[in-house]
C-alpha cells in the first residue's frame, strides 16, 4: 500500500541545526521537470558547506527533464525534498499497476516523466524497483522552530494534528484561512501558482496579508508558475530561511 512519510525528523534536525549555526536553508518552489532552470537557480543561490535547499515537492511531471531533476535532488547531500502530489501519483501507479492509477498520474503529466526516463507503461519495472520504495521514504511535511513547509497546505477548517496527507498533498484552502494555521510558525507551501492566487503578483513569491504574532506572514507561496505559458512570467523562485533574502530564475527555454 502506498503509505509515504509523514515526518523525517533527522532531516529537520539537520535543518535546525543548519538555521541555529548561521547557514542557510533555501527553500524552493515546484520544478516540474524544468532542470535546466534549477540547475542555475541553485547555482545562483551558491551553496556553501553546511547550507541546504528544500524543493516543496513536485519535481517531475510536465516538463522535459523530469528524471534529471528527481536523480539531482536524491544524489546531492545538499539538496533534499518533499513529497508532492506528482509525486504521490508517480508512487501509486508504480507500486499498484492499476489503470485508475496510471489514468491519473499520465493525464496530469507523467507521460512526459516516463519519456525523460526512457520507459513505456508496461515495461516500467525498472522504473518501480528504482523509486517506489524510495519515495516512500521522502516526508510530507518539515517543521522546524519558525517554519512549517509543506507541499500544498493544510485545511484551516481542522486542527493541525487532524491533518492527513491528502491535505498536505493536494489542499488548496489554507489561501482562505482568516487565522493562522500555525501560530509560531510561518507556513510556506508550493503547488498553487502564485498567479492563480493573485492576478498581479508578477515577482516572487505570495505573502499573506494574514500576520503571525512576530509580524511575518502567515502564510507564503512559492509556486511561481514554471509550468505555465510565457504571458504569466513562469519562473522558479527561491526563498532563504536565515535571512528572508529571495531569488528568481526565468524558466528556461
Amino acid at each position: 500500500m502506498t503509505h509515504p512519510t509523514h515526518r523525517d525528523f533527522d532531516l529537520e534536525f539537520q535543518l535546525q541545526d543548519a538555521l541555529d549555526t548561521g547557514r542557510s536553508v533555501w527553500v524552493i518552489g515546484d520544478v516540474h521537470g524544468y532542470f535546466d532552470t534549477a540547475s542555475n537557480l541553485i547555482e545562483k543561490i551558491n551553496l556553501k558547506d553546511g547550507d541546504f535547499a528544500v524543493s516543496l515537492g513536485d519535481l517531475i511531471d510536465r516538463g522535459p527533464d523530469s528524471d534529471r531533476t528527481i536523480r539531482l535532488f536524491r544524489d546531492e547531500n545538499r539538496l533534499v525534498f518533499l513529497l508532492g502530489n506528482h509525486e504521490f501519483m508517480m508512487l501509486r501507479a508504480l507500486e499498484k499497476n492499476k489503470n485508475k492509477s496510471w489514468n491519473s498520474w499520465l493525464k496530469f503529466g507523467g507521460v512526459e516523466t516516463l519519456q525523460s526516463f526512457g520507459v513505456e507503461r508496461g515495461r516500467h519495472e525498472r522504473l518501480a524497483d528504482e523509486w517506489v520504495e524510495y519515495l516512500k521514504t521522502i516526508p510530507t511535511e518539515i517543521v522546524l522552530d519558525k517554519f512549517r513547509l509543506v507541499h500544498a497546505g493544510f485545511d484551516p477548517e481542522k486542527d493541525l494534528e487532524e491533518q492527513r496527507d491528502h491535505e498536505r498533498l493536494w489542499s488548496r484552502g489554507i489561501f482562505h484561512s482568516e487565522i493562522p494555521i500555525d501560530e509560531h510558525r510561518q507556513v510556506i507551501v508550493g503547488h498553487t501558482p502564485v498567479q492563480q492566487i493573485d492576478e498581479m503578483n508578477n515577482h516572487g513569491p505570495w505573502m499573506s496579508e494574514l500576520k503571525l504574532r512576530d509580524g511575518r506572514s502567515a502564510i507564503v507561496g512559492i509556486d511561481t508558475g514554471i509550468c505555465l505559458d510565457e504571458g504569466n512570467l513562469p519562473r522558479l523562485t527561491a526563498m532563504n530561511l536565515q535571512d528572508g533574502k529571495i531569488i528568481v530564475e526565468e524558466r528556461s527555454v
